[in-house]
């Protein structure tokens, strides 16, 4: 296997860019303002579209990094945040998270975003949008909101989706 050592790398023509495997070539970032309240349920609901990203590369992936939050009143529950793309229709889980609100012990972690690798395996051009998906294990613990709105939805703060693109 050979070495090349270079001081500069100036790209040929332009629009075709030049991309080094596992450096950011895109992003993306997209505010979230939105207030709503949900009513419980034991299978999962579409909470919140976070943003779409438009792929530069084929076969990248893409870092989601997330300050959307989930926020519940009721105990005893266990919420799960499931994120979803638009490349399945929002058919699978590409991860999940969970909290919980116990009555006990002020037992409480909270849900304030998520970071994840998605290797979308997709060709360059693709808009992929991601949403939050959530569910309780039972409807006694009421709903949630995403995100709360009294005191924050117009009051000129939002929530931010960073979409990093990363070349493979």
């Amino acid at each position: 296997m050979s070495t090349l050592y270079v001081d500069n790398l100036v790209e040929k023509s332009s629009n075709h860019g030049v991309h080094i495997a596992g450096h950011v070539i895109n992003v993306t970032t997209a505010s979230y303002i939105a207030g709503a309240s949900y009513s419980p349920s034991t299978s999962y609901v579409n909470t919140a579209t976070l943003g779409t990203v438009t792929t530069k590369q084929a076969n990248s992936k893409i870092m989601i990094v997330t300050d959307v939050p989930i926020q519940t009143q009721k105990q005893n529950t266990i919420w799960s945040v499931a994120l979803r793309s638009s490349i399945d229709s929002y058919a699978s889980n590409l991860v999940i998270k969970h909290f919980v609100r116990y009555a006990t012990n002020d037992h409480t972690t909270g849900f304030t975003g998520m970071t994840y690798l998605h290797d979308a395996g997709v060709a360059a051009g693709t808009a992929i949008t991601y949403r939050y998906y959530v569910k309780a294990n039972n409807t006694s613990g009421g709903g949630w909101y995403c995100i709360d709105q009294w005191g924050v939805v117009g009051s000129g703060y939002a929530f931010t989706t960073n979409m990093l693109e990363i070349a493979q």
